[in-house]
């Protein structure tokens, strides 16, 4: 082996391994992707640190998210409800959560969407939000029957608690043989389980989700 030959496999050698070393060493500095944690995963912790609770035992259900505002159902353990939450500084804050009615003027200050809370009938609601209240034994199925015009593009979208209630039939029924003309969107639920839950109606058009024309609460006790 001459002396070329022999100097160029020593240089092929050192850098192979100064490239493999510098492979690895890029490989060790990979940063693991962050994972973007959920509204109703940054809940669920919260929930779990404010009741003292595994957070295996919290459940939540968001019924209305709008920026940094949400409203949804929560079983906390033994405890459920109703909440209301509002994202400051990064963090998710409990504003009010339980089966009382909402203390509107309480909350007043955090400044929430009138459609969020359409039974807070005073400072900031819309006239064309409200709220029903209804009662209804379990097992048994209720209707709640809406105005409503498809031809517009609009349609009732209902939210609501699964473990509670069952979507038996959503239908429409025209008020007129005209074309274009209105009618009422009808809703069958089935009532599954004893407590008191909401279902929130929002009329909206399906391609529009932050548009919200109207919405009305439903407040159903299940006996």
């Amino acid at each position: 082996m001459d002396k070329k030959t022999f100097i160029f496999i020593i240089l092929a050698i050192i850098a192979f391994f100064v490239f493999w070393g510098f492979k690895k060493e890029k490989s060790y500095n990979l940063k693991p992707e962050e994972k973007i944690e959920s509204t109703q995963e940054s809940l669920v912790k919260v929930f779990a640190d404010e009741y003292g609770i595994d957070k295996n035992e919290v459940k939540i259900t968001i019924v209305k998210e709008i920026g940094d505002y949400t409203r949804g159902d929560f079983k906390a353990g033994q405890e459920s409800g109703i909440f209301l939450a509002n994202k400051r500084d990064g963090q998710w804050l409990i504003i009010f959560s339980g089966n009382t009615p909402v203390p509107c003027t309480g909350i007043e200050k955090y400044n929430f969407p009138a459609e969020m809370i359409p039974e807070c009938s005073g400072s900031s609601v819309d006239s064309q939000d409200s709220s029903e209240f209804m009662e209804v034994s379990q097992g048994n199925t209720f209707s709640v029957s809406l105005d409503s015009n498809p031809s517009t593009g609009y349609s009732w979208q209902a939210k609501y608690d699964q473990e509670y209630f069952e979507l038996v039939e959503q239908k429409f029924e025209t008020s007129s043989d005209l074309i274009g003309a209105g009618g009422k969107e009808i809703f069958i639920f089935k009532a599954l389980k004893l407590g008191e839950k909401f279902i929130d109606f929002d009329y909206l058009r399906t391609w529009e989700k932050d548009n919200v024309e109207k919405s009305i609460v439903y407040k159903i006790l299940i006996k």
